[in-house]
Order: structure tokens, then C-alpha cells, then sequence
């Protein structure tokens, strides 16, 4: 013990070997932030795109470009496209239909606006379920028993009354089969 000679440890399970993940590689250049990086991309491709540029071809461009300007005036600008307008207005009050038809260029201010600016709005606000009041309610149920009244009433009117009702219904009454009735 004095001595401190021990002797060493007898392990029961095998030691793993320690798992290396190789040499550490030593960083020697600086590193360059992806901006960097986009940046020298960016500048590499405008220089080849300068170089790429001839002057030879640059000039053919803009003497076909003169020649089919004059082509142009010559015919009094008939056969060049239209020009794309870069902003588009979608216009919701025409129909579908008419928008895909081929048609004049030009449309009135009518167009443009909304329907309820166009026509004066007919009868009462629509309201919802939610909205509606009281008297509301009140007002909406008598006009549904007015107009069930008068459905009733057709209903149960005698058509007898009007002569070409009762001819009608005879005709009908005789057309069905097993019918003993024979118009003369």
C-alpha cells in the first residue's frame, strides 16, 4: 500500500473500442457566409453574360428591329399584335359568356359598377335569421298566411263558374281512360 503497487483491474466485459471519427480536418481557409457565396455566383454569371454579347449580333438585332419598323409604318400598323396592357381590371357585373365572346374593346362606365348602383334595390332590406326583429317576424308571417289564403281560395274556387273552366275539365274528364263521356 505504501508502495502503491496495484496491480490492474480485470475487466468481466470487453472493452469497445473507442469510436473515432476520423482525423479532425484543421480549417485553414476562412469560411464565407451563403451571401458570399450567392454574390461571387451572381457576379460570375454577369460577366459571362457580357462576354457572351457580340457586338456583331447586337447590331443584326437593331437593324431588324428598324426594318420591321418601317414594314410597320408601311402598313399603317395592321398586322402588329396588340400590345399587353400589364394590369388587368376584372370586371365581376358582365356575364361570362359575354367577357369570352369577342367583342368591342371599349365597355361604358355602366360596366363597372355594382349591380345595386345600376338598379334601384325592390322591396324591403334583406336581413338574416339573426337580424331580424320582432315585428319583423310578425310582418313576414301574415304575408305567408296572405299568400297561403289565396292559394287556398284558387284552390277551392268553383271552376264550374267559368264556363271555359268547366269545358276544360269536362274535355280533361272525358281524355282518361275508362272515361263514358263522348265529346260530339
Amino acid at each position: 500500500m505504501l508502495l502503491q503497487s496495484f496491480d490492474s483491474p480485470v475487466f468481466k466485459c470487453k472493452e469497445k473500442p473507442s469510436q473515432s471519427t476520423g482525423q479532425a480536418v484543421p480549417i485553414t481557409a476562412q469560411q464565407k457566409s451563403l451571401v458570399e457565396d450567392y454574390e461571387n455566383l451572381f457576379a460570375k454569371k454577369n460577366l459571362l453574360e457580357k462576354e457572351q454579347e457580340d457586338p456583331v449580333k447586337n447590331s443584326i438585332q437593331a437593324e431588324m428591329r428598324e426594318l420591321f419598323e418601317k414594314l410597320d409604318s408601311l402598313s399603317h400598323l395592321h398586322f402588329v399584335p396588340y400590345k399587353h396592357s400589364p394590369e388587368a381590371t376584372v370586371l365581376q357585373s358582365k356575364q361570362a359568356m359575354v367577357m369570352e365572346e369577342a367583342g368591342p374593346a371599349a365597355t361604358s362606365t355602366a360596366d363597372l359598377l355594382a349591380p345595386e348602383e345600376v338598379f334601384a334595390p325592390r322591396g324591403e332590406v334583406l336581413k338574416g335569421a339573426t337580424e331580424l326583429t320582432s315585428t319583423d317576424r310578425r310582418r313576414h308571417r301574415k304575408k305567408l298566411m296572405r299568400i297561403r289564403s289565396t292559394r287556398r281560395k284558387l284552390k277551392t274556387a268553383d271552376p264550374t263558374k267559368n264556363k271555359e273552366a268547366a269545358l276544360q275539365k269536362i274535355i280533361r274528364l272525358a281524355h282518361k281512360p275508362g272515361s263514358n263521356i263522348k265529346i260530339v
